[in-house]
């Protein structure tokens, strides 16, 4: 998390900063620097440039007193910070810094920092050091801020000259979206209980369409538990169904025809331009909109009629926009332009009924619920065509339009840059065996929620039979490649407390019942610590408050990742685990002097999971060495394998990076291992080795 391979949500807090001795400078931001008088306030700072080093008088109770000779700020700075410093002391005694924040009266208070807590070795000439500071826990993300920081040196006899440094803005609406580990979500009406329990959590879905919702219900929760602490604020996410019109719903074909909102350009409904045999082909330079319906049109464009031509014998459409068989709904081309426009502006309290963009993200448009993010419900319309078929209870052949429903979620992104956005579902979009693959919604979304992991909401059953074992030994380990990319996003699952009465009760989620007890638990294992995900469960309506997973999940990590594979070499059904490729699984000499590539597969964790290099010209001695010390260790960012956007096979891999800088000619053993996220950093000791001369 954060970027430099820790998780530091859980480090320790600390007033007084570690200066570790050697650890370089971060590159320069647009913060300012200064220096005032021991115990001012703040007033009659000297500005000056971060990047530089700024000489500073001798402060203290006897001269030769610590200095702070530069302090600066990475580039875009947000969440967990590096700050930069070089400490000079002409006698080179250890040395610490108090870091503090100001207020918005121009007092200051500690400052939140990670990390160890020193006191370390200085030079006369300065050393560089850095500090961590958690911007998140003193200023929150509700908006981009710019503060002061004001830092002290001393080696625990004198104090230097505090340095003021001024921050650029920052933005911490992303950082706090890839901290989230305990969410909840509930489509139904807020109590003051529920109120109480949702200020609890780091991410809040609610349902806007519902009349309770307002904006003043939307802020309360958003302030979290102590309104003037950020540190404990709440991101708040408001659904919206991207692939049907909820709008439609309850309303017959002759309700359709006479409403303008529902004919658009009478040029609908339309139809995959592949033609009707095209299941499974390329999704490339498809026209967005489709092809008109050879059963007639006379509704917006935006409306589909594929599974009635997928029905017909004669490949012949209806011309009546095909629905949800289940909830009954017109299905939508999200990709089709006109349809922006229709679902950024509806609104709750209109004809509409149903919630648009527009009126959950602003807080002048509508309700003006303010929301910090959207829940894009129903992208499984774009789902390929083989998922479904004529006897499925709710048919869905629009495989075509995937292209449209990435470029719609790009286009809301354009539209709301400070918007996060949670896909439900859409696995289609992370698994490079499906033509969704190549138009992924990777690096457009901060989150993706996989609903019905294990636990599905059907009360025949706690889990099916086929799906639960896909999920796991074949989606699971595809999605979490893209997750863990450096574009990747943050993987949620949702499970239902429901199934056969004797097995099951929802209540147990609140403590009034012990019936399901065991599977419950056995859901958030299998979802949080085999998986990766972060869990919620609920009952069959989303509308059951409660703490379950949080009061049960523990995410105190001492185990490493294990690794699995993207390609499952088992033909069973249902589906077995794949066999795990561990380790390096491709080295080659790079296409420019003194390089190589590698190649690797992905493992699974508790936490988000890096990969490290360990290199080196002489062969390991895994019995002497076992953790590789001696080894140059390079953290990996992967790119896509090149073979990995045509499917899996068993010499395909889904990571893989160009390691430049070595020696030309030279023989370089090669070992990759993964580590997790956690604050230990748990690292596994694999073995497997290859050998690869650099060009």
């Amino acid at each position: 998390m954060g970027g430099i391979g820790r998780d530091l949500r859980r480090e320790p807090l600390a007033v007084i900063v570690a200066l570790a001795a050697g650890c370089g400078d971060a590159q320069p931001g647009v913060g300012t620097v200064g220096t005032v008088p021991v115990g001012d306030g703040g007033a009659g700072s000297q500005s000056g440039d971060a990047g530089t080093p700024h000489k500073v008088p001798t402060v203290g109770a006897f001269a030769g007193a610590p200095t702070i000779a530069r302090a600066s700020l990475p580039d875009a700075p947000a969440g967990t910070i590096p700050i930069s410093l070089s400490l000079a002391h002409p006698r080179s005694l250890p040395t610490t810094v108090k870091v503090e924040v100001a207020n918005t009266d121009g007092s200051f208070r500690p400052a939140h920092m990670v990390g160890t807590t020193g006191p370390f070795a200085t030079s006369p000439q300065g050393a560089p050091a850095i500090a961590m500071w958690d911007s998140l826990s003193d200023i929150g993300f509700r908006e981009p801020r710019s503060v002061t920081l004001r830092l002290t040196p001393t080696d625990g006899r004198t104090s230097g000259a505090p340095v003021l440094l001024t921050t650029p803005a920052i933005d911490n609406l992303r950082a706090a979206a890839r901290r989230v580990d305990h969410y909840m979500m509930t489509y139904g009406p807020i109590t003051p209980a529920d109120l109480a329990i949702a200020k609890t959590y780091q991410l809040v879905i609610l349902h806007p369409s519902q009349g309770y919702l307002t904006r003043d219900v939307v802020a309360a929760i958003q302030q979290g538990v102590d309104p003037v602490d950020p540190a404990d604020d709440v991101i708040v996410l408001g659904y919206v169904s991207v692939g049907e019109d909820l709008r439609t719903r309850g309303l017959t074909v002759d309700q359709l025809r006479s409403d303008p909102r529902f004919i658009g350009d009478g040029t609908g409904p339309r139809v995959d331009p592949r033609g009707p045999d095209a299941s499974g082909q390329r999704l490339t330079g498809i026209d967005p909109k489709g092809a008109p319906s050879n059963g007639g049109a006379g509704f917006a464009s935006y409306y589909l009629d594929d599974n009635s031509v997928d029905n017909s014998p004669t490949h012949t459409g209806d011309g009546i926009p095909d629905r949800n068989a289940i909830f009954g709904g017109c299905f939508v081309n999200a990709g089709d332009p006109s349809w922006f426009a229709v679902i950024d502006a509806m609104t709750r309290d209109s004809a509409d009924e149903n919630a648009g963009l527009r009126e959950v993200l602003t807080t002048n448009y509508g309700r003006g619920l303010g929301c910090d993010g959207l829940f894009l419900d129903t992208i499984d319309t774009a789902a390929p065509n083989s998922y479904t078929n004529a006897a499925s209870p709710n048919q869905s052949s629009f495989e075509w339009t995937a292209p449209g429903f990435s470029a719609f979620i790009g286009h809301v992104r354009a539209t709301y840059p400070r918007s996060l956005l949670m896909q439900n579902r859409g696995v289609f979009f992370f698994d490079p065996r499906k033509p969704a693959y190549e138009f992924t919604t990777r690096g457009k979304i901060d989150f993706t929620l996989y609903e019905s992991y294990r636990l599905d909401s059907s009360t025949a059953h706690l889990w099916d039979p086929y799906f639960y074992p896909d999920n796991r030994y074949n989606f699971a380990p595809k999605l979490m490649v893209e997750a863990n990319r450096p574009d990747g996003f943050v993987p949620l699952s949702l499970g239902y407390a429901e199934g056969p009465s004797d097995q099951m009760s929802t209540a147990t989620l609140v403590g009034a019942s012990t019936l399901g007890y065991a599977d419950l638990i056995e859901d958030i294992f299998v979802t949080q610590n085999l998986a990766g995900f972060r869990h919620y469960l609920t009952d069959a309506s989303i509308t059951l408050v409660n703490r379950f997973v949080a009061q049960h999940a523990d995410l105190s990590d001492v185990t490493p990742p294990a690794w699995t594979s993207t390609y499952n070499d088992t033909s069973t059904s249902p589906p077995s685990p794949p066999t795990p490729r561990v380790g390096i699984q491709q080295a080659l000499p790079g296409p420019v002097a003194g390089s190589v590539l590698v190649r690797w597969d992905v493992a699974l964790d508790l936490h988000r999971v890096s990969y490290a290099l360990y290199y080196q010209t002489a062969p390991f001695d895994f019995v002497r060495d076992p953790k590789l010390s001696q080894a140059k260790r390079l953290v990996l960012s992967p790119e896509v394998g090149d073979d990995y956007p045509r499917g899996v096979g068993p010499s395909v891999y889904p990571y893989q990076q160009l390691v430049p800088g070595l020696r030309s000619g030279a023989t370089y053993h090669l070992v990759i291992r993964a580590f997790d996220g956690s604050l230990a950093q748990n690292e596994e000791t694999n073995t497997s080795t290859l050998t690869v001369t650099a060009r």
